[in-house]
């Protein structure tokens, strides 16, 4: 009963595994395999494995996943003498010609596999495949133990997505004599598999993953099965390499003076003299030198920008071509042309630039406007100003205009004969530019004044020369009016 139950939940782990629903432990090199040209192979030998000591280096986008109460992500060293479940870097002992494999017990689960990015600039539609697969231990005779090789186009890791087995680049035990280790570089003990995967539509940009899956023996004895010398060649429909990003983007505001340029392109490609035009409204056309590649480049413009700078830039598509071989088409697919302006001037805080009664103004009317008006426009914030008269008191007003001048219209008059202060509050005034600080007021701005003395009245003659009722006038004789106030 319990051999009947212990099959059943390692069936059920295996259709886990299958559909990718288990979470498993990963150990993953940095980055994905970058495929740059549709037609152009990649290889992968593993003698970069660690031949001595546990490891968990692995070359560039191939990953480790293990399940199982032993997982630690790291792989041994061996020569197939162990039938401990791990994760191996198979070989002879101190030989650098390695193979990435495993062997399954209860307590650990190898899968091992690697990511692929799509950067040749065109739709892979088929892959071919090939590798070695290597036995490094046999566990028992009279049943076929096996790697079976997935494939998924949606997955992020070994452990989800879903996968699509491949029967013939699964690989097998091929030889059955003796159980203990094999020596897995021996013709008997290898066995080279091939295939073409059709039926693919895998984007430029896209990633796609592969992986060998441990089968596990009925009694859970399993072999030491290995990959080595793989190769993958991406083939296609050729697209015309793109711009696919840029920096500063199209439109970018307040870019740094000494600011660098970057560009990505969909897929590898060759930059021709001439290839980018970079020309600024103050600066004018700037020299520059180029780094990186072959898909992301560095421009380093030979001189900073200055403030205020509008700058214009090209890539020309005459001067922009793949690498690949599958041509046409071969030439960036069309003229790119954008701009971006460079940090304005040095801000200045916004202050007063007028103010409507003046400092010290006197005779102010009793229904008098005041008028504030500052450098820039500017966003107030309630309590941003302050009139306090010594006879009427502190007066509240309407707002209107703004974003540069607005008026203060009192709700209520002042009164005869006091004196007045407008202060403004510099903590809630602010300007409206993004290049800050400064952003508020330096300080608070006061001004006084004093308003009429007297009720108005209508200006009388006081007296005239010659006075009234005067008789024998000269005939030249000036006449002189002194009225009460000025007319």
């Amino acid at each position: 009963m319990r051999s009947g139950i212990w099959r059943v939940i390692l069936l059920f782990l295996a259709i886990c595994m299958t559909a990718g629903i288990l979470d498993h432990s990963t150990a993953q090199a940095d980055n994905s395999i970058i495929l740059s040209a549709l037609g152009t192979p990649y290889f992968q030998n593993f003698n970069s494995l660690s031949n001595t000591t546990e490891s968990d280096s692995l070359p560039i986008g191939w990953v480790i996943s293990e399940s199982g109460s032993n997982a630690n992500n790291r792989y041994l060293a061996s020569n197939g003498n162990s039938g401990i479940g791990d994760t191996y870097s198979f070989g002879s002992t101190g030989s650098t010609d390695r193979a990435l494999g495993g062997v399954q017990d209860n307590n650990l689960v190898p899968t091992f596999g690697a990511s692929f990015t799509n950067h040749t600039g065109g739709v892979i539609k088929s892959l071919n495949i090939k590798y070695t697969g290597e036995e490094w231990r046999l566990a028992r005779t009279g049943r076929i133990d096996k790697i079976i090789f997935e494939l998924s186009t949606n997955a992020t890791t070994l452990g989800n997505g879903v996968w699509k087995i491949y029967d013939e680049l699964t690989f097998e035990t091929p030889f059955q004599d003796q159980i203990g280790n094999k020596d897995g570089n021996l013709p008997r003990h290898r066995l080279d598999k091939l295939f073409t995967i059709t039926g693919l539509t895998i984007a430029p940009g896209e990633t796609f993953w592969i992986r060998w899956r441990d089968h596990n023996d009925a009694l859970g004895k399993n072999d030491g099965l290995a990959v080595d010398d793989f190769s993958l060649i991406p083939n296609g429909v050729d697209n015309a390499p793109t711009l696919v990003t840029n920096t500063p983007a199209d439109t970018s505001v307040n870019v740094q003076l000494d600011a660098n340029l970057s560009f990505t392109f969909s897929e590898p490609v060759n930059l021709s003299e001439g290839w980018l035009s970079l020309s600024c409204s103050i600066s004018k056309q700037h020299a520059y030198s180029v780094s990186g590649g072959p898909i992301t480049f560095s421009v380093d413009p030979n001189l900073d920008f200055i403030n205020g700078d509008i700058c214009s830039i090209t890539i020309f598509s005459e001067k922009v071509s793949d690498q690949d071989a599958a041509d046409p088409p071969d030439l960036l697919d069309k003229e790119y042309s954008f701009s971006f302006s460079a940090l304005p001037l040095p801000d200045d805080a916004p202050i007063i630039s007028n103010l409507s009664p003046a400092n010290n103004a006197i005779a102010v009317s009793l229904d008098s406007l005041l008028s504030v008006q500052f450098s820039e426009p500017v966003a107030v914030t309630p309590g941003w100003f302050l009139i306090s008269c010594t006879s009427s008191g502190l007066h509240m007003a309407d707002i209107s205009g703004g974003p540069m001048t607005f008026t203060l219209t009192p709700q209520n008059r002042f009164h005869y004969d006091e004196n007045c202060a407008l202060t403004i509050i510099a903590q809630k005034v602010s300007d409206l530019d993004l290049d800050d600080p400064p952003d508020n007021m330096p300080s608070d701005f006061s001004v006084t004044f004093s308003t009429l003395t007297n009720p108005d009245t209508a200006p009388f003659l006081q007296s005239s020369i010659p006075s009234n009722d005067t008789d024998s006038v000269p005939l030249d004789q000036a006449i002189e009016l002194t009225f009460n106030e000025p007319v």
